[in-house]
């Protein structure tokens, strides 16, 4: 139900109440309003600070960090992965809900972002390359009421992002976004193939010079890590640190994978504007 739609049938049933010839004081009928009012904003209040996590971001970048400690703490020694909504010690990540309909996959190892090696160098843990693969079936669980390709992944560059631990956007695509990419796959403008790297193959439809890269992954498993697959691409003609990953399904088989960084976008990286993290375009 929309907040619109709340509010005009919250404010009908006020009138009934304020009209009603079964209550005669009007003091008292001021007086149920008033409290009525008030209990409905402390309810507003703690709702939202009860669900989401993520009010201190601002303040500290290590926020993230610290929370998904005690999400740790909190699995280890209760059974309770509070207040995330969900922590995975076998594969070393944490579910933590950031708002509207956007979770954040985070490890639970300290991973400071794309630029850590950890994620491609993962000698002394197999399961570091699979939080992509991890972030994606997580999704299909936690927005179960979207379709496979009305949903995306996203990890913004060291230069776009407020945090200093690693997390995985997990949303909605933009349906504008989605319809774009199937245009252009459909025409081949987008292949199995990257573009050359000075030519970014795909605009953002709801952000002017918000430029990408983009290819058809033609499979996605647990054996596929975006982070490696950049990195190889960018190589050393740019810094890994500068890039950002979104991840979007094509069909039952293929996904596609974008790539942006301060060479082909005015926003430093920042892959995180192709979501809908409300899922209210699709």
């Amino acid at each position: 139900m929309s907040n619109s739609l709340s509010k005009q049938i919250f404010i009908k049933w006020l009138k009934n109440l304020f009209f009603s010839k079964r209550i005669k004081s009007i003091f008292i009928k001021y007086s149920l309003i008033y409290l009525l009012i008030i209990l409905l904003s402390f309810l507003s209040i703690l709702s939202i600070t009860t669900i989401s996590i993520l009010p201190g971001l601002a303040q500290d970048r290590d926020y993230l960090w610290k929370k998904v400690q005690e999400c740790t703490r909190n699995q280890k020694e209760k059974k309770d992965p509070s207040p995330c909504k969900e922590v995975n010690l076998t594969k070393n990540y944490a579910i933590v809900y950031d708002h509207a309909s956007e979770f954040l996959l985070i490890p639970t190892v300290k991973i400071t972002g794309i630029e850590d090696p950890k994620i491609w160098n993962y000698k002394n843990n197999p399961y570091y390359p699979y939080f992509w693969y991890f972030a994606w079936n997580e999704t299909r669980n936690y927005i179960p009421n979207k379709t496979a390709e009305q949903l995306g992944l996203a990890v913004n560059s060291k230069y776009s992002r407020g945090q200093d631990q690693l997390h995985i956007h997990m949303s909605c695509i933009n349906k504008k976004v989605s319809d774009k990419l199937n245009e252009l796959a459909k025409v081949q403008k987008i292949t199995t193939k990257w573009p050359d790297i000075n030519t970014p193959n795909f605009e953002n439809p709801n952000h002017t010079n918000d430029k990408y890269r983009v290819k058809i992954l033609s499979d996605f498993g647990s054996q596929v890590n975006p982070f490696t697959l950049v990195k190889d691409y960018v190589g050393s003609k740019y810094s890994i640190d500068e890039q950002s990953i979104a991840l979007a399904r094509r069909n039952q088989k293929e996904f596609y994978i974008l790539n942006s960084d301060s060479h082909t976008s005015n926003n430093k990286g920042h892959a995180e504007y192709l979501l809908d993290e409300n899922c209210s375009t699709q």
